[in-house]
């Protein structure tokens, strides 16, 4: 018999009466911020008066102290920091008590501000469109503190880890044992009578946050805590997925440490009009006659190697190429390029010359394995057989089969990482948009075009859909000559290729069983969607897409942009 009746029923008894009652008293999200605190990066703001006791690990305290880093000191103390500058669990139980809803390198002077506000029993600590240090995206989130001890955490939809660690936790620090971390999304998380719990996130390591679009209750309970999903309290998101069109000559996909799942798997990448068909192989896929040991050595590069035969490609035409240790290949060996050590990473793909990754990582051949190169009448060869992850003895086998009439071959045979990112792919033109890694093993077949920018859908800057506003969309690279457009809206998200119907690398990504008009003043639509006040409605998920009226664009005249999942909440 199931004891997930009796689990639930012990959970329940832990929940203080007066946890519940102030809960259930308390806005999932506080939108008067109060006071701001005008805090700089790295920046502390001290001796905050709560105007009631706040009850924490065993004793009381009538002020805090916010560090612009998302961390919390319960109390004010003269060794109090910034916190500068990632989540450190060593620091959080050997320093002072702290309550820390997303402790990483913030920077309010670049964006945003970190807000203070009271009420009877209730303090709110709100960081609102604060970026993380060098980066643009603004993340919201906040923390409000009960009379009973209980806190509440809110994160919207863009809030991260970005490039560096974070920390979400809570502990009376001073010395504690560390119990070591916690999956917090993993709710209800009951720790006993352990007084710290914590979750490390580092995207860097295949721990990205996920906590975004979520809202958390942690519950006193004796000296240990209890944490809980805050029933109706949905923050609202609005998150891109798919692609628009034109898509540019770039497609790829990007793992992170452990994730790649290309073994015995091959893309055959053929010219047609207008772009590219991306099909699986179906035959002939891997050659396994490769002969020509380049002898390449760790974070080396091989060229110019000849082709044979003039390889035409969006960005222009080469006889030779270069060939990189790291599992990739120059298209141009003119450009006298070098091996991109170490880790894969987006931008530089997309802002380098064109290239073909068959999974450009950081790879070592002087340490195991070898990089060939062979050609064949009409067709040129390059293979990493065998090659180690550099600092692993984990190895791949991969295959880049270019072709005289433009069309190109990855193929793989196994293939991993396991310490370092990783990207399989290929960018035809420098300094494209980024399409979105696209997961090869699902999507085929999909097309790319030769050229242009796709035309894309976001959520206008500081709106998104709370219930009971306007929630306003952006339509951004609208070509001149657009005549129209609408933002369809629809219940049910699926992706049907439009290719077929004259319109190469677009696609239809929801049902649209509504739309909404659209302002048209390339570059730039605007549309609205009135979000109703009804707290049923918090949770639900609906998609968006705008099609537009853009001759000349393609056969038909007509673009859609890549689909925006609108999650209505508070």
């Amino acid at each position: 018999m199931s004891k997930f009746p009796q689990l639930l029923s012990a959970i329940a008894a832990l929940v203080p009466a007066t946890a519940t009652v102030v809960a259930q008293s308390t806005p999932c999200f506080e939108s008067n911020f109060g006071t701001n605190l005008n805090l700089g990066d790295d920046a502390l703001a001290t001796n905050l008066a709560l105007g009631f006791s706040f009850p924490f690990a065993g004793g009381t305290t009538t002020a805090i102290e916010v560090a612009s880093n998302g961390s919390i000191w319960v109390q004010p103390n003269p060794n109090n920091y910034d916190r500068c500058c990632g989540g450190d669990p060593l620091a959080l139980v050997s320093e002072g008590p702290s309550i820390n809803p997303l402790w990483m390198d913030l920077d309010p002077s670049s964006q945003g501000a970190v807000w203070f506000n009271t009420f009877p029993g209730r303090a709110v600590i709100t960081w609102d469109n604060v970026p993380e240090y060098g980066g643009t995206v603004g993340m919201t989130f906040q923390v409000q503190l009960l009379a009973d001890g209980s806190i509440t955490f809110w994160w919207d939809a863009n809030c991260t880890s970005g490039a560096g660690i974070a920390l979400v936790g809570v502990s009376p620090g001073n010395n504690v044992v560390d119990p070591g971390a916690s999956d917090l999304s993993a709710t209800p998380v009951f720790t006993g009578t352990e007084p710290t719990l914590y979750q490390q996130f580092d995207a860097f390591f295949g721990t990205p946050f996920d906590l975004a679009a979520t809202s958390l209750h942690l519950i006193p309970s004796g000296t240990g805590w209890l944490l809980v999903p805050r029933a109706g309290c949905v923050p609202a998101a609005a998150t891109s997925y798919g692609n628009g069109c034109p898509r540019p000559p770039v497609a790829y996909e990007l793992f992170a440490p452990g994730s790649v799942d290309l073994s015995n798997t091959s893309y055959l990448f053929s010219p047609t009009s207008n772009g590219y068909a991306v099909t699986a192989c179906a035959a002939n896929c891997f050659d396994p006659n490769f002969t020509n040991n380049l002898a390449l050595g760790d974070d080396a590069n091989s060229g110019p190697l000849n082709l044979g035969f003039n390889f035409v490609y969006p960005g222009g035409s080469s006889s030779s190429i270069d060939v990189a240790s790291n599992g990739f290949l120059w298209i141009d060996s003119a450009q006298q390029l070098g091996s991109r050590c170490c880790d894969a990473d987006v931008p530089t793909f997309l802002a380098d010359p064109a290239t073909i990754c068959a999974l450009w990582m950081d790879l070592d051949p002087s340490s195991g394995g070898a990089v060939y190169y062979d050609t064949f009448p009409g067709r040129a060869v390059v293979t990493w057989n065998q090659v180690p992850e550099y600092a692993s003895t984990n190895t791949i086998t991969a295959q880049i089969q270019i072709f005289a009439n433009g069309s190109f071959l990855l193929s793989y045979g196994t293939v991993s990482s396991t310490l370092h990112y990783s990207l399989a792919g290929f960018a035809g033109i420098s300094g494209a948009s980024d399409p979105g890694s696209t997961d090869f093993t699902t999507a085929v077949p999909f097309t790319l075009s030769s050229g242009g920018t796709p035309i894309g859908l976001a959520a206008a800057p500081g709106s998104s859909p709370v219930l009971g506003t306007n929630f306003a969309m952006d339509v951004t690279n609208l070509p001149a000559g657009t005549l129209l457009g609408i933002v369809g809206i629809g219940i049910v998200q699926f992706a049907t290729d439009l290719s077929a119907i004259g319109m190469p690398g677009c696609s239809l990504l929801q049902s649209n069983d509504a739309s909404l008009p659209m302002s048209t003043t390339p570059p730039i639509g605007a549309s609205v969607l009135p979000v109703p006040n009804v707290a049923a409605f918090a949770g639900i998920v609906l998609y968006g897409q705008a099609i537009t009226v853009s001759p000349g664009a393609n056969a038909l005249g007509l673009l859609t942009t890549n689909g925006l999942a609108i999650k209505l909440g508070f």
